[in-house]
């Protein structure tokens, strides 16, 4: 348990150590945290604020440590790294925890065809403009283009191209959220189509799709057209009147035993008692360990780590995994996002969480093994892979930690689960889980409600309705968390390699990852009192012209069609700079899988970049 007056110096050192870094590295780092003098940086009981500006600084740290220890002798390590300087300011850091309600796009020069408008009308932040910028060519633009692409996309502008007003639409469905049932309160995850239709299917509402005892777990496949004609016609109201017949624990349980995604709400003490909140309280956020010892012998592992940015093969989705991956890419790592075209997919999602990645379409269901053949050739020129799937889902198909292993030594496996518990086998250690879900499952949200209600002059209540976080802390936290471990896995496999001189094998490392277990590490540092956690400045708007001016950067567009070129991404950009600079994303795809399926052969690995750097503020 850390202490609950944790200072950001203080939890950045014990991600470090927890990452099983040296103390010494980071001792002899320059970092800078600003915070704000007195209270939260953003409207919450929980210091958010605090994890945000940690967990980036960390990456930050783990970063710069990596290349010092590829670019001089170990005699002079520490004497290097006094040279180098990190600062993360706090409040950057919760723009950037918030990033996914705040990207958009930009077209510079000419307006954007009215066929695109239509197609992208989920990416309702296109900016028009009339005017060349050459910042725009560097991934930055200029205080003036951005205040005129406000201009142009508010008011009047926004009802011409029939865009709402509030910038970048959400990906949450009508169904998602908080509803009464019985005994309390159960939170529905409804995002993807298979999950929404399992859930009506329990609550009788699809009568199109056949029963559990016919059809375990609806799948993807299962949606056909009559299927999304149901649900279409299915509203809140009568979800609300079905729920009322279950209790929350029951229904959380039958959710569960058919694959999909509730959890009951719960106070802390509720989650604390659970047999899965038992088994699982003692567990690090983070864990970084070795999966082969020194002897390895065999002959494929008797290589040094590569030098430069890491290969890393990433098979994530939604938002934690992806952010981890997206960290990666802005400090100048190749990253090769692998998607499936037979999974249903968030664009506006994506669109944030894909900057400086290449994309490609991969298929492990298809039949006749090759897309299996291509992920094996993709490990075997890869020095990491990054996946969320449920626990067992990527082992299932032949990729497993210990199957990859096989196919590349020394390979770092990353991996996301929702409430951690694998290696104890926990009872939830394989339940699918968002962000929403956890808050919900775990207490935070209880928590949360309470404290609002007692800033508002209430007294405590038993029977408070839940309330979120104003940010997916657990998500991005467990991104950059995951960053954390991949980075100190390489540096770790450098520091070995540095204390003989001959050549040794190469150790595999497995990263884990879990947001409950990022759950625990944020109600481990302490609260802020009530009356002083609500009045702290709410987030700013997506249509803020300051926000735009001074929080925003924006990366050129990758687009194989003609009518799509001159089009930027402008999101939140990286909190951290690296000695006085920012790093920034050379490019973005526009739109998933846009780089074609993953070739079977050396034809489909990814050249090394250089590492990317930005010299404005």
């Amino acid at each position: 348990m850390l202490d609950a007056s944790i200072t950001p110096r203080a939890l950045l050192e014990h991600l470090w150590m927890t990452a099983g870094l040296p103390y010494d590295c980071i001792a002899a780092l320059q970092v800078r945290l600003p915070a704000p003098d007195a209270g939260p940086s953003v409207p919450s009981t929980f210091k958010v604020g605090l994890l945000a500006q940690a967990t980036i600084a960390a990456v930050a740290c783990a970063q710069v440590l990596a290349e010092e220890l590829q670019s001089g002798p170990a005699k002079d390590l520490l004497a290097r790294l006094e040279k180098r300087a990190i600062s993360v300011d706090q409040r950057e850091a919760v723009l950037e925890f918030a990033s996914e309600k705040y990207t958009r796009e930009l077209r510079c020069r000419r307006r954007a065809p009215a066929s695109y408008l239509h197609h992208r009308r989920v990416c309702t932040g296109i900016a028009v403009v009339d005017r060349d910028d050459e910042g725009s060519q560097m991934g930055r633009v200029s205080s003036e283009l951005l205040a005129k692409s406000h201009r142009i996309t508010s008011s009047k502008a926004f009802d011409a191209l029939g865009l709402p007003r509030d910038g970048l639409t959400g990906e949450w469905d009508p169904l998602a959220g908080v509803y009464p049932c019985r005994d309390g309160y159960v939170r529905l995850h409804t995002n993807f189509p298979h999950h929404k239709a399992g859930l009506l299917r329990i609550l009788a509402l699809l009568p199109s799709l056949p029963p559990s005892s016919q059809l375990r777990q609806v799948r993807p496949v299962d949606i056909k057209p009559e299927v999304h004609a149901e649900m279409e016609a299915v509203h809140r109201s009568h979800v609300e009147e079905a729920l009322r017949k279950w209790g929350k624990l029951e229904f959380e349980r039958m959710a569960q035993e058919e694959g999909m995604c509730a959890t009951a709400f719960r106070s802390e003490e509720e989650w604390d008692r659970s047999e899965h909140g038992r088994r699982t309280a003692a567990d690090a956020a983070l864990h970084v360990e070795p999966i082969n010892s020194e002897g390895d012998s065999d002959d494929r592992a008797q290589l040094s780590p590569q030098q430069g940015p890491l290969r890393i093969i990433d098979m994530s989705r939604v938002i934690a995994a992806p952010v981890a991956g997206r960290a990666l890419a802005v400090h100048g790592h190749t990253v090769t996002l692998l998607s499936s075209p037979r999974l249903p997919n968030l664009p506006v999602l994506e669109a944030d969480t894909m900057r400086g990645k290449q994309t490609h379409w991969l298929n492990l269901d298809d039949g006749l093994g090759h897309g299996k053949v291509a992920l094996e050739h993709a490990l075997q020129n890869a020095d990491v892979l990054l996946q969320s799937y449920r626990p067992g889902g990527l082992a299932s198909r032949g990729f497993g930690v210990d199957d990859v292993h096989r196919i590349r030594p020394g390979l770092i496996y990353a991996s996301l689960s929702a409430y951690g518990g694998d290696d104890r086998e926990a009872p939830w250690h394989q339940i699918r889980g968002f962000d929403s879900l956890v808050q919900n499952a775990t207490g935070i949200n209880h928590s949360e409600a309470l404290a609002f209600e007692s800033s508002q002059g209430h007294e405590s209540k038993v029977n408070v309705s839940p309330k979120a976080l104003p940010v997916q802390a657990l998500d991005h936290a467990a991104g950059y968390l995951l960053a954390l471990g991949i980075l100190a896995a390489r540096c770790r496999q450098l520091l070995a390699l540095g204390k003989e001189e001959k050549v040794r094998p190469q150790i595999s490392y497995t990263v884990r990852v879990s947001l409950a277990g990022v759950a625990r590490l944020l109600r481990s540092l302490g609260r802020y009192p009530a009356e002083v956690a609500f009045a702290a400045p709410a987030l700013p708007s997506s249509t803020s012209p300051q926000l735009m001016i001074d929080h925003m950067v924006a990366t050129p567009l990758r687009s194989t069609l003609d009518s799509h070129r001159n089009l930027l991404s402008l999101g939140v950009r990286h909190a951290a700079k690296i000695d006085g600079k920012r790093r920034r994303w050379s490019s973005a795809p526009s739109k998933l899988g846009m780089d074609g399926p993953l070739a079977a052969g050396p034809e489909g690995s990814a050249s090394r970049p250089i590492w990317v750097s930005d010299a404005g503020a």
